[in-house]
């Protein structure tokens, strides 16, 4: 390959790779690093590839111009306190020179690839290389009081913006605060709902596991009952402590009253005596207790009675 060649093809490379340091460039063109250093050289001293101040390591990086802005991608590789002044720049756009303090002002210095001196008299200000409201003049002079006049301006449009940008955040924000309140809310009659739906539940569930419990009893008693070949009519009222029906026993029907507990007393018998009475039927009295010797003896005792009346003179 020719001379010409390889510079064009060197040229070639820089346009689509960008800044580049010698051994990026070698690997491309495929010379040894001696030859690629003489062709960059020669290339440079053609003023057809910029050299930068910077070294990445201890190499300068090579680009063509108009990539100037490319070389802020190796602004890492700045030392400390020239990365601080150069990130400073870059974000205030111009600084003046007098009010730095005397380590930026010499790291400013340094920074010939990003750092632009832009001279008013005596005064300095420093321009960032992308910094493009300011324009140089032939003579690289400029009106101090107008470039800051222009910086101002410059930054109260970015105020401006950023303004308009943060109440488009705030709207946004109004519309995801209203979903959020109206999601909120739904929840909140879901949960109500679910709460009302659950206390219902709890309730038909007490009420199925009380009809259980009575029908316990009942079932002990029909039952019993089937056993002793009694029919069962129809029960009038029931519940897991008592029962009354109507049975039939050989053809007559008789009131039962049917009690679910251990020891029968005198009052119980009393008052199936009364419900019996009201009805016009016999009765029936089964408790799941043994009865007292006292209750049999009353039992027995009204069966022999006959009267039991005042005598009157």
């Amino acid at each position: 390959m020719e001379a010409k060649e390889i510079k064009i093809h060197i040229v070639e490379m820089l346009k689509r790779n960008g800044p580049s340091l010698p051994v990026h460039v070698t690997r491309i063109v495929q010379l040894d690093m001696l030859f690629t250093g003489a062709f960059l050289s020669e290339l440079y001293n053609e003023k057809i590839v910029k050299i930068s101040n910077m070294k990445v390591g201890s190499s300068p990086l090579y680009f063509l111009p108009g990539q100037e802005k490319q070389l802020e991608k190796y602004m890492g590789y700045l030392q400390d306190k020239e990365k601080e002044a150069c990130f400073l720049l870059k974000r205030e756009g111009l600084l003046e020179d007098s009010k730095q303090p005397p380590a930026i002002r010499v790291a400013l210095r340094n920074l010939k690839d990003f750092a632009i001196p832009i001279k008013s008299g005596k005064e300095i200000i420093w321009k960032y290389l992308t910094y493009e409201e300011v324009a140089l003049k032939p003579e690289h002079e400029i009106d101090l009081a107008n470039a800051v006049t222009i910086k101002s301006s410059v930054e109260m449009k970015g105020i401006d913006t950023e303004i308009e940008k943060k109440k488009a955040e705030l709207e946004t924000l109004k519309k995801e605060l209203e979903i959020q309140r109206s999601a909120k809310e739904r929840y909140s009659e879901a949960e109500q709902i679910v709460e009302l739906e659950k206390k219902k539940l709890v309730r038909k569930l007490k009420t199925i596991k009380k009809a259980v419990i009575d029908e316990t009893f009942l079932n002990e008693v029909k039952t019993f009952l089937a056993k002793k070949e009694v029919v069962f009519l129809e029960a009038e009222q029931f519940d897991k402590k008592q029962v009354t029906a109507k049975i039939r026993i050989k053809g007559e029907e008789v009131f039962l009253i049917a009690l679910n507990k251990r020891k029968l007393a005198d009052e119980d018998l009393t008052k199936a005596h009364k419900k019996a009475a009201n009805l016009g039927l016999r009765y029936v009295v089964l408790s799941k207790g043994e009865i007292s010797k006292k209750t049999k003896e009353l039992i027995e005792a009204y069966k022999n009675l006959i009267e039991a009346g005042k005598m009157e003179n």
